[in-house]
């Protein structure tokens, strides 16, 4: 074979392109063949975790094994350990809808905040993703309130702030001070010369 028949930018071998870089991209011809990578590609990728079910099993068939080693003392400490962990989470809970509960009742004005909590069985308050539901909790502190008027403090239902004036209406904050100022030294003077 000759290579006067063959382009110059050719490999004769076919292997790579000269110049040793990556082959040219050439689109599929045709659905067929762009279905015929696709394929082998995906063949390529399942033969990789083929053995997948085998190693499963193998793990669950290792973790019966260690079970069935242990003994009846080592059985009795895993049993014990996972029900203190839950105990401790449960109370750790409990201190933060406890909590959650006194700052409601705070916020909303009660007497004495810890009486909401006297009031209110902190273990029936619902409980989201292991956190206190804080909407369901200050749904339960107002409804107290409501229904126990004296546990609030009087007058505490209004916020404690001046209302603002309305559109149009002046405000003489400033120039009320200026003539409360000058009526009390006006007044000191009056009784200095007296």
């Amino acid at each position: 074979m000759s290579t006067e028949n063959q382009p110059a930018n050719e490999n004769p071998a076919g292997d790579e392109p000269t110049g040793g870089g990556k082959p040219e991209y050439t689109p599929p011809a045709s659905q067929e063949e762009l279905d015929r990578i696709v394929e082998s590609r995906l063949a390529r990728e399942r033969s990789k975790y083929a053995d997948y079910d085998d190693l499963k099993k193998k793990a669950a068939d290792h973790d019966a094994y260690l079970d069935s080693q242990k003994d009846e003392h080592q059985k009795a400490l895993d049993q014990t350990k996972a029900d203190t962990e839950s105990a401790v989470a449960q109370r750790y809970l409990s201190k933060l809808v406890s909590s959650e509960v006194k700052a409601i009742a705070s916020a909303l004005g009660f007497n004495d905040p810890s009486d909401a909590l006297a009031v209110i069985d902190a273990e029936k308050l619902p409980v989201k993703d292991d956190e206190p539901d804080t909407e369901a909790i200050k749904a339960a502190v107002e409804k107290l309130a409501t229904d126990k008027p004296y546990l609030v403090k009087a007058g505490s239902a209004r916020p404690a702030t001046r209302p603002r004036p309305k559109q149009g209406e002046r405000q003489e904050s400033g120039p009320a001070k200026g003539r409360a100022a000058a009526a009390l030294r006006q007044l000191g003077a009056s009784r200095k010369s007296s």
